[in-house]
């Protein structure tokens, strides 16, 4: 039998797809009309939780809202909760984040397992989980019991995922720590920048400066910035914050020396591309080049009800089952209503009783490489501009399924972190990663539960202080009227060089510190009565810290501030039809080079004409998106044919529309003629370059759609496919799949992002929409997709793909007089 499952984008070994036969057998179980429900009414346990019964309402789309006489109690039903819909994502999640996958699928993993092992996802949990207060540990413990007394109802073979089935597994007892490790996995899908400061390395020493900021450019000057101006308080320029100082952490061993001048790095050295067990890491992860968000937040004094309202939509990979699980969590101290993470106790995003916040990825800079050089007369050492430092080693044992015995894994750490030079490859040095995840004592799961429960602006800041990486835009409102925005977590502070490329050890380059939290951006109660964050660059130019150069391209931001200023923002309807917005900033940069071709021929004349009348609009029956995205698909694949090596990973993501900006209307022209990488393709000018593209985006959509022009729509290319990774066969497919036209683009709020490598098959999604209303949580909503379940038979398996895809917005039920009109079941938890 051929191996055809995929995991994490590598085939199965031949003697796993055996197992294929027994998945295959429970057809007739995924055939069989949908469950509804799973367990009885009543759920009795045995153990010490819950202290006394859980009530847990559930609504008509499998959103549970828990009632508890404490928050140890709420705990232990949520974990039990996640268990019962999501319990091999968790598995797989902390599989993952303990380099553990190898256990499962075998030597085909066994790359990414080295690489998680090497970085220590696992060890930066283990520091984590000891500084967290005893009292939270508690919280993480009850979690667990409700993970396990899911896992202990599941005696008989028949009850058990279909995955566990597939694969002849049995679901393992959690820990407190799985919950921990997760973070970490989460924290590299969204601050992991080390790819591209070895390519932007590369592309210098390779091509020269020049080349580099064109491909990777950095953040425009014409680009909005979140802090308006007129908030951009006075700094005091104090010194930089040692993490000793922050409450919780265990900063044991981190290197942390006295700043002292150092020169700049100098020379440069060749680097290929990351290898392939990262990029396998990242697709399991989602990770990519369009993992952003949106959120903002209108002050009183703009909208209909002078109360603020409030929106956010995490933009993340397309995932089956969602990252995320709806809940409402009613506990004494704790009343809180929003987006879970299967794996980890709390609410992520939401409201409680008199706060509300969202969250988008911020884009610092908190991850670098430090080429660390051995000391030629000292094997094991490594060389300081005063002396030199021993390499610590470790041996990492790794199981491996169909392997008698285990893998030892050497893995050597400086004290700027582990040597990585196993994966990122061609330095004449070897790479060390320095990353905040890996600060010891991370106490960031502490923040979120603290968010939940703060009740002002005061409180809400100072629950963030704990929060240490990724570090995100939180905006905020109250039921006072006050708005706001903060950026937590920690941000190096570096000497002898700035990041976004690899320092150099041996000429002094270190991290000294940290931003302090009060020197982090913030603002409260702007004059102008908004605030609005789409991964855009934060702060002015004034500001006196550098937290890094890559933030995302400007095109969402300026639309979102467009349509605020236009009084889209005055009402839930009408923030979310922002949420819904598809029209592009982008095109209109280009589009008078594109509508500059001369035409060959009848068809591509008519797809000029279908640009001259096209407003950036990426709807689904728009002719001028499919033609534009086409094109740019085209001319993206002849500059990364010319200039990045054929296995690039950045090839996969493309080129940011500001990259293609610059380098098509003249800043960086001489890209558009040649490159070293390719020598079929060349060009007199972009105009040459454009047109080609053209071309050859004519012929492809002819290909696809026909030659009459006028059907031509984005929507018959442009898909949203929520895929299991257990559908391998079409009938698999038709159970477990689901496929539908999706609008919006790369540029767009309501993103529809795909990879270069992957057109047009929608590979990030706005994944859980929410809006609220501070003056009524009864207007507020919510949505995510595909739904609620991760068992394929059950009836919240995608029953949200339909809502979610035509904009709907769910109830967002708070309370229990709120709750009861929706409510279908109640369930007790008792012991």
């Amino acid at each position: 039998m051929r191996p055809i499952l995929r995991i994490i984008g590598a085939r199965v070994p031949i003697a796993y797809s055996l197992a294929l036969l027994v998945f295959l057998s429970l057809g007739a179980c995924i055939a069989h009309a949908p469950e509804a429900f799973s367990g009885p009414d009543t759920l009795v346990f045995s153990g010490e939780l819950p202290e006394r019964p859980v009530r847990v309402e559930e609504d008509r789309w499998g959103i549970p809202h828990i009632r508890a006489k404490s928050q140890r109690d709420a705990a232990f039903a949520l974990g039990h909760l996640h268990a019962e819909e999501r319990l091999w994502q968790m598995d797989l999640a902390r599989r993952t984040g303990l380099g553990r996958l190898s256990e499962v699928f075998g030597k085909r993993t066994l790359s990414v397992d080295k690489f998680l092992r090497t970085v220590g996802f696992h060890r930066a949990a283990e520091s984590a989980l000891g500084a967290l207060p005893k009292a939270e540990v508690r919280l993480l413990e009850a979690y667990a019991a409700g993970v396990n007394a899911h896992i202990d109802t599941l005696d008989e073979r028949d009850a058990l995922p279909p995955e566990y089935r597939m694969l002849g597994l049995r679901p393992e007892r959690w820990e407190p720590l799985h919950s921990v490790v997760w973070t970490k996995s989460m924290a590299w899908l969204l601050s992991s920048s080390a790819g591209l400061d070895a390519l932007e390395h590369h592309l210098v020493d390779q091509h020269g400066e020049e080349v580099a900021a064109a491909l990777l450019p950095d953040y425009p000057e014409d680009g909005p910035r979140i802090l308006p101006p007129d908030q951009m308080k006075e700094l005091r320029g104090v010194q930089p914050l040692d993490p000793r100082d922050i409450p919780g952490l265990n900063l044991d061993g981190l290197d942390l020396p006295e700043p002292n001048p150092a020169p700049k790095p100098s020379g440069a050295v060749t680097i290929p591309d990351s290898s392939e067990a990262i990029a396998a890491l990242d697709r399991l992860l989602g990770a990519g080049p369009s993992v952003g968000s949106n959120n903002w937040v209108v002050h009183g004094s703009r909208t209909k009800t002078g109360a603020p309202i409030l929106s956010g939509d995490p933009h993340l990979g397309v995932q089956v089952p969602s990252i995320w699980y709806l809940v409402e969590i009613e506990a004494p101290g704790y009343h809180v209503v929003g987006a879970t993470m299967p794996g980890l106790p709390g609410v992520v995003l939401g409201h409680n009783e008199n706060i509300a916040w969202s969250v988008t990825n911020l884009g610092a800079d908190v991850m670098d490489l430090i080429l660390e050089r051995e000391d030629p007369e000292r094997p094991g050492f490594v060389l300081r501009p005063d002396g030199h430092e021993e390499i610590v080693e470790r041996d990492e044992s790794i199981r491996v399924r169909g392997r008698k015995k285990p893998v030892v894994h050497p893995v050597r750490t400086t004290s700027n972190g582990p040597l990585v030079g196993a994966f990122y490859k061609g330095f004449d040095d070897e790479p060390a990663m320095r990353w905040t995840a890996l600060v010891p004592g991370d106490t960031t799961l502490l923040s979120f539960w603290e968010v939940g429960r703060a009740q002002n602006w005061d409180e809400f800041l100072e629950s963030l202080r704990h929060y240490v990486v990724p570090s995100q835009n939180f905006v905020y409102a109250d039921r006072q009227g006050h708005i706001g925005w903060k950026t937590p977590g920690l941000i190096p502070i570096r000497e002898g060089f700035e990041g976004g490329r690899p320092g150099q050890a041996w000429e002094g380059d270190r991290w000294v510190g940290f931003i302090p939290f009060e020197e982090l951006p913030e603002a409260k109660d702007p004059i102008r009565g908004w605030l609005a964050t789409a991964n855009n660059h934060p702060v002015p130019d004034d500001y006196p810290h550098h937290l890094g150069r890559r933030f995302s391209t400007p095109y969402r931001a300026a639309r979102i501030i467009d349509l605020i200023e236009q009084g889209a923002g005055r009402s839930v309807a009408g923030q979310r039809a922002m949420q819904l917005d598809v029209l592009s900033p982008q095109p209109e940069e280009l589009l008078p080079l594109l509508l500059g071709v001369e035409p060959r021929g009848r068809v591509q004349s008519l797809a000029l004409e279908l640009l001259r009348s096209w407003d950036g609009s990426h709807d689904l029956e728009s002719g001028g998106a499919a033609v534009f995205n086409a094109w740019q698909v085209e001319v993206i694949d002849a500059l990364l044919a010319m200039h990045y090596p054929k296995r690039a990973p950045a090839r996969q993501g493309g080129l940011s529309g500001v990259a293609l900006r610059g380098i098509l209307t003249g800043s960086a022209p001489g890209l558009c003629q040649s490159g070293p990488g390719s020598k079929r393709l060349r060009f007199e000018s972009c105009e040459d370059l454009v047109a080609h593209a053209f071309g050859r985006a004519i012929r492809r959509l002819t290909r696809q759609l026909g030659r009459d022009v006028t059907t031509w729509a984005w929507g018959d290319l442009h898909k949203l496919r929520f895929h299991h990774r257990l559908a391998i066969t079409p009938h698999l497919r038709a159970k477990l799949d689901t496929t539908v036209p999706s609008p919006g683009g790369n540029e767009t709020v309501r993103i529809g992002s795909y990879r270069q490598d992957k057109p047009f098959e929608q590979t990030w999604l706005p994944s859980y929409r929410q809006v609220i209303d501070l003056s009524d949580w009864s207007k507020s909503g919510w949505v995510h997709s595909p739904g609620q379940s991760g068992v394929p038979w059950r009836a919240h398996y995608r029953d949200l793909v339909e809502p979610y895809s035509e904009g709907i917005l769910l109830p967002m039920a708070f309370g229990r007089e709120a709750t009861a009109p929706f409510v279908v079941r109640e369930r007790q938890l008792r012991r």
